[in-house]
Order: structure tokens, then C-alpha cells, then sequence
């Protein structure tokens, strides 16, 4: 949860520094971040494939093999990495041309992108380093690297868009600057860490087998399509709210990033009783490993509608931390934000027993739930009130409420089912 919460705090610093710079600046890094959202979304998998395979042999007591995962994971990383980034390097900016955007922003947008797409293979690697931590039952070591490395970021960037210590200001290519050095520091830390790690537990040296690079893909692929279908979802969630104006998508991208600070410690959760149910697999106890899944997703429940009150009680302010140079965007944004609260507790069995699901490699039950509840209920619903009958922004936001209370309900369905024992 702190991992993931330290991301998100991450996101909110960027948006609010950059919102110094106006709601221009915010639509662009909106649209590039989106873009960028769906890249690191091909390679999500990782962290699964890792941390899924990690716990297992944990809980078989199979220590000796505990670095296979993690060497298949690299292996993956350095073949496919860089010549993934130079594709979506030259590729993706023709994607943000289609969006409906003065010229300025595009190109901020495309700019800005293109320095972040560079960190593609740290961000790789450090997928891999979460799901060895976490699967290892040492997420405090993930932790602590992460929030170095989010402090050495947010540290950048403040210099690097405000011109600070006599350097020029680089407004937004400064932010993605920062965050490119800070990601690369953190996989050379992480991989310091694994090295130190193995050492100390006397763990032997992977020997490289062809059965655990197609074991690996195997778990991990399922959960890059399905996370690539949602991140496509979100971008052209926002292509649509771009219909509404560069105001609406400033306004969303703030919406956008104050919901991950309340949603990622759900997902840090939801990663906990991966590591969790596969532990209590290993060993045999299945009826365990589905009071896991239960336990875990009612305190998410609990815990999200606590950090959401202060986004329902008082919006104004919270608001105001990220859009103070304009009243009338706070207005505007007031009920949006409220709806966004519920949506984030109406999500949260959702957030847990997604992560439950795919770590036992129940992994085509969670591909149908996203798809039908984003791309056939949510998104067309989104296009119809925006450009059939052009409702605004609070419109927009009861429909995300709606699918995300639907995708909690097919989520404990399928787990009360108990039909993921069957993929074990």
C-alpha cells in the first residue's frame, strides 16, 4: 500500500507544480500521461508473472528457485524493452495528433511523452523488482527504494520546471526529465538491493531453463492484455471528455490523479493477497487462500470510504490544492470529485479480487469483466451523454460510478464461485 500510494503522491506532486503553468500545461500532460498509461500497460505482466510464481515457491518451501522468476523477468526486460520503446517513441505521437487539441498542446503533449517513453525499460525492470519484493514477503525493501526514488522525482522536477539553482525552466519537459533520471536510479537501486538480498539468504545463482521463460509468459501475459484493454479505455475515456474543452480535460486529469491516490493503496492491497492466496496455494489450503481474498477486499471497503471523505466533505479545498489560479474550474470540478469518492468505494472489491484473480491464473474471467463493464457499458454510455446528447462532466462521472459499482459485483460473483481453484 505505501508503494503504491508513494506513486500516486508521485502523480499529484507532478499535476500540481505543472498546474502552476495553467490549464493548457495540465491538458497536455493529461493526454501524454494517458498515452504513457497505456504503454507501461503492454508490460504490467510482469509484476504478476514475478510475484505470483515467487509466492508459490515460497510457499512450497522451494527457496533455492526463488530467483528464477525474477531472472525471467529481466530476460524479458532486456530483449524486448528497448526496441519497444524506439516503436512507441516514433508511433504513439501520431496517436495524440488524432486528439482534438489546440496546436499548442499537442505539441507539449507529444514533447513531453516522448522524454517520458524513455524510461520504458526502468519502469520494466522495476515491475519486476515490485513482484520479486512483494512475492518475497519483504515489500518494505520495495518501499523504501521507491519512496527514494519518488523523492530524488518530485526534487527534479521542481527544479527542472521552475528553473531552479541557476538551471533554465523547462516547464514541462522539465517534469518528464526528472521523472526519466528518477526511474533509472530506482531500477539500479532495486537491482543493488536483489543482488544484496541473494547474499544474504545464500541464495544460489537462477540457472536459465526454457519451461520457466514460457511458464512466466504464460502468467504474465493475460494480465498485460486486460490492464492494455483498461489503459486503452482510459485514453479513450479521455478523448471523448476532450470533446468537452481544454477546461473539462484539466479538470480530469486532476480528477484523474486525486482518484489514484485513493485507488492505488486499494491495488497495493489487492498485490498483498496475491502474495497471500498463492502462499496459502502452495501449501494446499484453498479454503485459506479464499478467506484471503475475502478478508483483504472488506478491508479495502473500509479503508477506501475513510480516504474518501475528505473528497466528499469538503471538494472545494481539495480541489484547490491543484486548480487555486482558477474559481471556476473548482466550481465546475466540485461534483465530479464528489462522484469520483463514491466510484472509488464502489470500486474497491473490484481493485482487490482483480489482482486475487490473476495471481491464481483466473485470468479469463477478469479479461470478460473489464471488457464488458468498460468498452460495451462504460465508454459507449460516455460517448452517447457527451456527443449525442452533450451533457457535461458530472453526467460523465455518474456513468464511471455505475460501471464501477458492476465490475465489484462480477468480481465477488466470480470469487464466491470459487471456480479460479480449477486454474491453480
Amino acid at each position: 500500500m505505501g508503494g503504491m500510494l508513494s506513486q500516486s503522491l508521485l502523480n499529484l506532486v507532478d499535476t500540481a507544480m505543472v498546474g502552476h503553468l495553467g490549464s493548457e500545461a495540465l491538458a497536455a500532460t493529461g493526454t501524454a500521461n494517458y498515452a504513457i498509461f497505456v504503454c507501461f500497460a503492454l508490460v504490467s505482466g510482469l509484476s504478476v508473472g514475478v510475484q505470483s510464481r515467487v509466492a508459490r515457491l515460497n510457499g512450497q518451501g522451494a527457496l533455492a528457485r526463488l530467483l528464477e522468476p525474477l531472472d525471467s523477468g529481466v530476460r524479458i526486460t532486456l530483449f524486448a524493452g528497448i526496441p519497444l520503446t524506439a516503436l512507441l517513441f516514433f508511433c504513439v505521437p501520431l496517436g495524440i495528433s488524432a486528439f482534438p487539441l489546440k496546436a499548442g498542446i499537442a505539441e507539449q503533449a507529444v514533447s513531453y511523452f516522448q522524454i517520458r517513453i524513455l524510461s520504458l525499460p526502468a519502469g520494466m525492470l522495476m515491475l519486476c523488482f515490485r513482484g520479486f519484493w512483494n512475492g518475497c514477503h519483504t515489500p518494505w525493501s520495495y518501499l523504501k527504494i521507491l519512496v527514494v526514488t519518488h523523492s530524488v522525482n518530485a526534487a527534479l522536477s521542481y527544479v527542472l520546471i521552475f528553473g531552479k539553482l541557476g538551471l533554465p525552466a523547462l516547464h514541462l519537459q522539465g517534469a518528464a526529465i526528472g521523472t526519466l533520471v528518477a526511474m533509472y536510479c530506482g531500477a539500479l537501486v532495486n537491482a543493488i538491493g536483489a543482488l544484496r538480498f541473494g547474499r544474504k539468504h545464500k541464495l544460489p545463482a537462477p540457472v536459465f531453463r526454457q519451461q520457466n521463460l514460457k511458464a512466466f509468459y504464460h502468467q504474465a501475459w493475460p494480465d498485460s492484455v486486460q490492464q492494455t484493454f483498461f489503459a486503452l479505455g482510459s485514453l479513450t475515456f479521455f478523448w471523448l471528455v476532450a470533446g468537452l474543452g481544454a477546461e473539462s480535460m484539466a479538470i480530469s486529469h486532476v480528477l484523474v490523479n486525486i482518484s489514484l491516490l485513493l485507488i492505488l493503496p486499494g491495488t497495493g492491497m489487492g498485490l498483498a493477497s496475491t502474495t497471500l492466496i498463492n502462499h496459502a496455494l502452495g501449501s494446499g489450503q484453498h479454503y485459506r487462500a479464499w478467506r484471503w481474498g475475502m478478508d483483504v477486499a472488506c478491508t479495502a471497503l473500509a479503508l477506501m470510504t475513510f480516504l474518501s471523505l475528505p473528497l466528499l466533505l469538503i471538494p472545494e479545498a481539495v480541489l484547490g490544492l491543484f486548480l487555486s489560479q482558477d474559481a471556476l474550474l473548482v466550481e465546475a470540478g466540485k461534483i465530479p470529485l464528489q462522484l469520483t469518492a463514491i466510484s472509488i468505494i464502489a470500486d474497491s472489491a473490484a481493485l482487490v479480487l482483480t489482482q486475487a484473480l490473476l495471481g491464481t491464473g483466473c485470468n479469463r474471467a477478469v479479461m470478460k469483466i473489464r471488457f464488458s463493464t468498460l468498452w460495451l457499458f462504460g465508454l459507449p454510455l460516455t460517448a452517447v451523454v457527451i456527443h449525442i446528447f452533450q451533457f457535461g462532466l458530472i453526467e460523465v462521472w455518474v456513468i464511471q460510478t455505475v460501471q464501477r459499482f458492476i465490475a465489484s459485483l462480477l468480481c465477488l460473483y466470480v470469487w464466491h464461485q470459487c471456480e479460479w481453484y480449477k486454474s491453480v
